[in-house]
């Protein structure tokens, strides 16, 4: 999967980051504190990217579902679905076999996109054949975070049917839309085949 990412010198992003947090001081507000971390992880090294314009590349396939999912990174299902003012999708742990409406009823997380960022197909408000689950990836321990996997989120290729994912990200979540990349892999063969078992359960 191919993503467009914001990158900086580790020099120009160690700059940035020291004159926002020499300036920002006590008056500072969500979307400050955002960019502050967002400088200082290109300073690191890290990648970060915009979700929304990662969808608008990604496109959608035939059924007007998104090519790309994300969900957070310790859920075992994502769920897809428009809404009124957008699209969301929906993270769950339950049996892949539960229905939609078992899922919306558990208050599970979501992440939300924006209007107009996918296009709805005709009809969807009667039958919603754009809704849809996937597989989330599993994380291999080497990339696995010590701390909580519900504050990452995973993205990945949506294959909308009962088959496993192949090239997930690692992401820490910044603040709107902005995202950093923590790590990306390729699952193996045998990655694969242990997570197609979430399938039987």
């Amino acid at each position: 999967m191919n993503i467009e990412t914001i990158t900086m010198s580790l020099g120009e992003a160690r700059r940035q980051f020291l004159d926002y947090r020499n300036n920002i001081r006590d008056r500072y507000n969500e979307e400050d504190r955002a960019v502050m971390d967002g400088y200082r992880h290109l300073a690191r090294g890290s990648a970060l990217f915009d979700l929304c314009s990662a969808m608008r590349v990604g496109g959608q396939d035939d059924k007007g579902r998104p090519k790309i999912a994300i969900t957070r990174a310790d859920f075992k299902w994502c769920w897809f679905e428009y809404t009124d003012n957008g699209a969301r999708f929906v993270g769950t742990n339950k049996e892949g076999q539960g229905s939609w409406n078992e899922v919306k009823s558990h208050g599970y997380n979501t992440v939300r996109m924006p209007d107009a960022i996918l296009t709805r197909p005709d009809g969807w408000q009667k039958r919603n054949e754009a809704r849809a689950r996937a597989l989330v990836p599993m994380i291999p321990p080497k990339f696995r975070p010590t701390a909580k996997l519900s504050n990452y989120h995973i993205m990945f290729e949506a294959v909308w049917k009962p088959v496993p994912p192949v090239d997930p990200f690692l992401l820490k979540h910044l603040g709107g839309t902005l995202y950093v990349v923590l790590a990306q892999w390729d699952l193996t063969p045998l990655e694969q085949a242990v997570l197609a078992g979430r399938l039987e359960q």
